[in-house]
């Protein structure tokens, strides 16, 4: 098998390159809308800019679309942004200014905090299932998933797979084609049994063969995943905070692009107040709403 380029860094380069070269972009834009217009009747409705979401979902490094509902709302409001809140379809002349900014939005964050696509060929898991780190992190992983009993059921193996991380070689299993085209297969070739009941030993046994065929499965298709690393502890926040001229233009800046989401009286629904903090997430140094499960809960709680 030729060797793959393992690591692509994406630092929002390109789209600037492209957004800013007229010719190319306008080119990019006929093209695109001729795609996404199935229906040829010159207008893009909400069902025929839902690729572009995706795309866009994606660059963000988020999950499928379906596949975490803390996420969802994401696509929705990219979808909003096209359809300036009420819109049920767009021309070429509308949809050209909006995918525009978008793209120049994307750039933005993957300037601040560029994306990795990292090829996984099998062999970063082979070499981590050879290390001493996996019989270290198995023996950990079956006290967790065992408690105070002495053996665990073969459903813990698939467990134990799903909290598997990039680092060490393993696609992220929460994905369901990941789930249920490489993992569930590997698991079959190898004679793994949910119902069945595995001691220790066993259990790692069983989960080092599972690795082994989730590496040989790669080694034939590889699997590219985006990935990025930031630490959210609110620096950013505190410091935006000391500083209040800044602070009064931002919040006053956000308002306004908040204008097509506003109800008749100038008043923002509550359920819209998540797209305002989306708009407030880069300069506050959070994620958008969505990508990290404790931003969604504290935002519930609230």
């Amino acid at each position: 098998m030729a060797q793959t380029k393992s690591i692509e860094v994406m630092d929002g380069s390109r789209i600037k390159a492209l957004v800013n070269d007229t010719r190319a972009f306008a080119s990019y834009v006929d093209a695109k809308f001729c795609t996404l217009d199935k229906s040829k009747n010159g207008r893009l409705s909400r069902e025929e800019l839902m690729p572009i979401a995706l795309a866009v979902g994606n660059a963000l490094g988020l999950p499928p679309q379906g596949s975490s509902p803390n996420a969802d709302h994401i696509y929705d409001e990219v979808l909003s942004e096209f359809l300036q809140g009420q819109k049920e379809s767009i021309t070429k002349e509308e949809f050209t200014p909006i995918l525009r900014d978008m793209l120049l939005g994307v750039a933005d964050g993957l300037e601040r905090d560029p994306v990795m696509l990292r090829t996984l060929n099998g062999e970063a898991l082979e070499r981590y299932v050879k290390s001493t780190q996996f019989e270290t992190d198995a023996v950990q992983l079956f006290s967790e998933m065992a408690g105070d009993n002495d053996a665990v059921n073969g459903d813990c193996i698939k467990g134990a797979i799903q909290k598997m991380s990039v680092e060490q070689g393993m696609p992220p299993a929460s994905d369901g084609k990941i789930l249920k085209g490489i993992v569930e297969p590997s698991l079959q070739s190898v004679g793994t049994n949910g119902s069945r009941r595995y001691t220790q030993d066993e259990f790692m046994k069983a989960l080092r063969q599972s690795l082994n065929a989730i590496a040989s499965w790669m080694r034939e298709k590889p699997v590219t995943v985006a990935h990025t690393e930031k630490c959210f502890d609110g620096s950013a926040i505190a410091t935006l905070l000391k500083d209040e001229p800044v602070l009064q233009q931002i919040l006053n800046d956000t308002w306004k692009s908040l204008g097509p989401f506003k109800s008749d009286d100038g008043m923002l629904l509550k359920s819209n107040i998540r797209i305002g903090l989306d708009l407030l997430g880069p300069y506050a140094g959070l994620p958008p709403v969505g990508a990290v499960d404790e931003v969604i809960m504290n935002f519930t709680a609230k």
